[in-house]
């Protein structure tokens, strides 16, 4: 604040020369105020979360200069009204203002309800399926990355977040005992099983998503070469966000220590995707996931050898029920 303030009395001058000099001393004055402030902030939670300060940053802080840059002209015109005027115009441009913040608070608390409402779901998915805890937030996570690696808007990023931390939200709707079951599945389980990502539409089908998230529910098993499901999609065929969600599914899976394997390392994992690139993977959506990794830094979850022996604990993935010639890259 203190620095914002003196950035902005150094160029004013003298007082008298106010009001034909303050735009560009307060705009200045404000966006020193703003870079210190959240350079700050966003370094302490770098430092204490122990991630990537750029990321930090752009995730939080990113997209409101406008909004610091708009009240501090607001200020500037309630100066000037308030001198030629009076006070009775401060009232009339308040006004509106309070009502607006009221608007905006019940906006947030809405997001609020929200957000805890998606992360009931995951909860509940996670307490059925114990073998992949915390993947929903991982891959959530990697695919905000990855989209904004890629180029996609604010808003969009923060869709996909939302498509990734629920697109195994269908799982609900499978039996326990294709879930948990060691072992490949019978066709008749597989199919079964297949029928999560529909089953996960219909479930946030009820959320106020877009449907670029919905699709990349619905789609992130489907591959490039048209052997996925559930609708058998080619190529571009599959929507932005699923592509993205398969590359990003499959990495967390790989790179996750299970009771039965040792994760990969980073490396021995974007070595199996690139390998199944343009078959199984959107060759863009891999190069985006790959350059969010190298920009944020990634750790894998556990390196410890497993506890126990790999058929006495095994708690399998989709890829370890299905039938397949190996051709593919793990997905959970």
């Amino acid at each position: 604040m203190w620095m914002g303030g003196h950035v902005g009395a150094r160029l004013i001058g003298e007082p008298e020369q106010l009001l034909r000099h303050a735009f560009v001393p307060l705009l200045a004055a404000t966006i020193t105020n703003f870079f210190v402030n959240t350079s700050l902030v966003s370094e302490a939670i770098a430092i204490s979360e122990k991630r990537n300060f750029v990321s930090v940053w752009r995730r939080g802080y990113s997209d409101l200069i406008g909004n610091y840059t708009a009240f501090a002209l607001l200020g500037l015109l309630i100066g000037v009204l308030k001198i030629v005027v009076g006070w009775g115009s401060i009232l009339f441009v308040l006004m509106p203002l309070l009502v607006a913040r009221r608007a905006f608070q019940a906006a947030f608390t809405m997001q609020g309800a929200y957000d805890e409402t998606v992360k009931g779901l995951v909860a509940a998915i996670e307490a059925k399926d114990p073998y992949t805890r915390g993947h929903a937030q991982r891959v959530s996570q990697l695919a905000e990355m990855s989209a904004r690696a890629y180029g996609l808007s604010e808003e969009r990023c923060r869709a996909i977040r939302y498509s990734a931390l629920m697109h195994d939200i269908g799982k609900l709707g499978v039996w326990n005992k294709v879930l948990k079951k060691p072992g490949k599945l019978t066709p008749e389980e597989f199919e079964h099983m297949k029928d999560h990502p529909v089953l996960g539409v219909e479930i946030v089908s009820e959320i106020d998503l877009l449907q670029e998230a919905i699709d990349g529910v619905r789609h992130h098993h489907e591959r490039m070469d048209g052997h996925g499901y559930p609708d058998g999609l080619v190529g571009d065929q599959i929507p932005l966000f699923a592509r993205l969600i398969m590359v990003c599914d499959a990495f967390d899976s790989m790179t996750s220590t299970r009771v039965y394997r040792v994760a990969k390392t980073i490396e021995e994992a974007f070595a199996e995707l690139r390998r199944c690139a343009g078959t199984q993977f959107d060759k863009a959506s891999l190069d985006a996931l790959e350059k969010a990794v190298a920009r944020n830094g990634w750790q894998p979850v556990g390196r410890e050898e497993p506890e126990h022996e790999p058929m006495e604990l095994k708690g399998p993935t989709e890829m370890d029920k299905e039938p397949g010639d190996g051709s593919q890259a793990a997905t959970v």
